[in-house]
């Protein structure tokens, strides 16, 4: 038991600092929380607490960032989007970000 209690305070750190600090997606941040030993389950329920809304923020941060054009090439609009992939947004977030701008 004492392990899940450090499992779980690890993994809210590490998943606030990720989202919030580092602007990275739900799909990263389970990915290097498996790295890390974190059960399956356990990071599953904690990035399932994470608001929507954070991850939407994250990416136009980023976007702003980046000095994303008001009309982007097909080409300018791939590479973003390959971008973001990277950070852990999943397609139908990045979808939704780049079509309000």
């Amino acid at each position: 038991e004492d392990r899940t209690i450090n499992d779980r305070r690890v993994a809210t750190a590490h998943i606030r600092i990720a989202s919030q600090i580092k602007g990275r997606g739900r799909l990263r941040i389970r990915q290097e929380l498996a790295a890390r030993g974190v059960e399956r389950r356990l990071a599953d329920e904690l990035i399932a607490e994470l608001p929507p809304e954070d991850e939407a923020a994250a990416i136009a941060k980023f976007l702003g960032r980046k000095r994303y054009p008001a009309t982007p090439t097909a080409q300018e609009r791939q590479k973003i989007y390959q971008q973001l992939l990277r950070k852990g947004f999943t397609g139908d977030a990045i979808s939704k970000a780049l079509s309000r701008r």
